[in-house]
């Protein structure tokens, strides 16, 4: 993983927080977006580089995480909005390979589904993988505590995203614990999303 390497973090609620504030702890480039303004003011009041415009944070990193929790309407997850963001951005034309990491707690059938609606297949400059948080990491203690899944859609993918922690591990002195799979397995019912169990060592590959 190269030093230019810089992160934008779209959805900047606990999740999104508590990730990208360990990230720019161990020097990083973190810009962090989200609709709600005040929350984004809040962390430009704490140091932090902010971005109301979706586009331009995007734009103004290589690796983005989405980071949208799904609402819960009438006992049913919505995960619409995590739609909308993958949508807008596989929508911006960039020369240089983008990664983006689903950290919302979708599920792999939502993602295909997403790759399918948006024509994933006609763009080799975007990159995709699932990295599920685990319940309890809303904090930045927390999410240093848990272990890393990667679920790939390519290697190419797989292979960024697990250089990106292998290089938070040198700079924090934090095993992780990083576990590497072709793809994750999924909820029983596709339409219901919900956080993933602690990964056993024997379902995935180091």
């Amino acid at each position: 993983m190269g030093k230019n390497v810089k992160l934008s973090i779209l959805g900047s609620g606990l999740g999104g927080k508590a990730v990208g504030k360990v990230f720019a702890r161990y020097g990083f480039e973190v810009i962090f977006h989200d609709k709600n303004q005040a929350v984004l003011e809040a962390l430009a009041s704490e140091g932090y580089k902010v971005s109301s415009d979706l586009e331009g944070a995007v734009r103004r990193s290589n690796i983005s995480f989405i980071c949208v929790p799904p609402t819960a309407i009438t006992g049913e997850f919505d995960s619409s909005e995590v739609e909308e963001v993958y949508s807008r951005i596989i929508g911006i034309s960039k020369g240089d390979y983008h990664l983006i990491v689903f950290k919302s707690m979708v599920s792999p059938k939502f993602v295909e589904y997403l790759l399918a609606r948006y024509t994933y297949g006609d763009n080799s400059n975007y990159g995709i993988c699932l990295n599920p948080e685990f319940i309890g990491s809303e904090s930045e203690e927390d999410f240093e505590k848990q272990p890393v899944v990667i679920g790939g859609f390519d290697e190419k993918a797989s292979q960024t995203l697990k250089s990106l922690y292998e290089e938070l591990e040198q700079r924090s002195f934090i095993n992780f614990g990083i576990f590497v799979t072709n793809s994750l397995v999924a909820v029983a019912d596709s339409k219901i999303y919900c956080a993933y169990p602690h990964p056993s060592p024997n379902s995935c590959i180091r």
